[in-house]
């Protein structure tokens, strides 16, 4: 009788289990927040807007979304100013496999110039011991080498792929080398197909070595950064955009991200800069073809 009453309880609250997954899920990957700016692809379709305009279009996950991370497109686009029309097609959480099978929008929209962040979610749920050979990667390179297949034959844009951010300032941090690991692979496989590479890590890196005391606090573990992501996420609803991301990222004890995975300000602004300057190229010879170091 009491193993019956244990089965019936637990299956009573299953669905409260379900529930709270599925609503944790919802906070991690689709916070709205009303600051943030609505610039999706969609607007792409509005000639008045992007009449006589260059138009470019950031791909990514939930760092180029920016709602848990400094706004580098925004802070690009504010930079390039009226003659551009910067949009972003970006899901927070995505993989490379995911966005290769959501370009149709984008395709569509025929921009002049794309940019891509994306990698990170693939390597921070790969495997945890570090990953450095090239052949353990085969689906997200496959996925990434797709991707950068059809912009090319299916669009006129100029593209340009992001070296993945840090992990955590430390470099020996497991994060770290996972995300450092896929990102060498993923740039060389760019600069291979003669696509510009737009040095982040190494901008990071240097950063770092300029600091004066500079914060070298590893990340080893994604449940390390969700502990962080927590008060990130608090913040980020209270806030909306005047959040001081590096603010937040000197209370976990870091630099260049505030959760371990998600910029600072100081990260985000140094992606930003990349990309105005991969927009205000005018000739293949001015933009960055050197994989990352």
């Amino acid at each position: 009788m009491a193993r019956w009453i244990l089965v019936a309880a637990l299956l009573a609250l299953a669905p409260i289990a379900a529930y709270g997954a599925y609503a944790l899920h919802i906070r991690l990957t689709y916070v709205n927040l009303s600051a943030l700016p609505e610039d999706g692809i969609a607007l792409c379709s509005d000639e008045t807007l992007r009449d006589g305009k260059t138009v470019l279009i950031a791909l990514g996950d939930s760092l180029t979304r920016a709602n848990m991370s400094f706004d580098y497109v925004g802070t690009a686009a504010a930079q390039l100013g009226e003659n551009y029309l910067v949009l972003r097609h970006a899901t927070n959480g995505i993989t490379a496999s995911d966005l290769a099978d959501d370009l149709g929008g984008v395709i569509a929209c025929q921009p002049d110039l794309i940019t891509l962040m994306i990698g990170t979610n693939d390597a921070l749920y790969a495997d945890p011991a570090p990953i450095a050979k090239a052949e353990a990667w085969p689906e997200t390179r496959q996925a990434f080498g797709a991707m950068i297949g059809r912009l090319k034959a299916e669009t006129l844009a100029e593209i340009a792929v992001f070296s993945l951010p840090h992990a955590g300032d430390g470099a020996t941090g497991g994060l770290n080398q996972r995300v450092s690991a896929l990102s060498d692979v993923l740039t060389a496989d760019a600069a291979s197909a003669g696509i510009t590479v737009l040095p982040l890590r190494a901008r990071q890196s240097e950063q770092l070595a300029k600091a004066a005391n500079p914060n070298r606090v590893p990340c080893d573990t994604l449940e390390q950064g969700r502990t962080y992501m927590k008060d990130v996420l608090k913040v980020a609803r209270q806030r909306g955009a005047t959040v001081d991301y590096d603010a937040l990222a000197s209370a976990t004890g870091h630099t260049l991200t505030v959760d371990c995975i998600h910029m600072s300000a100081i990260s985000g602004k140094l992606a930003a800069d990349l990309l105005v300057a991969f927009a205000k190229a005018t000739t293949p010879q001015e933009r960055l073809y050197t994989p990352d170091q």
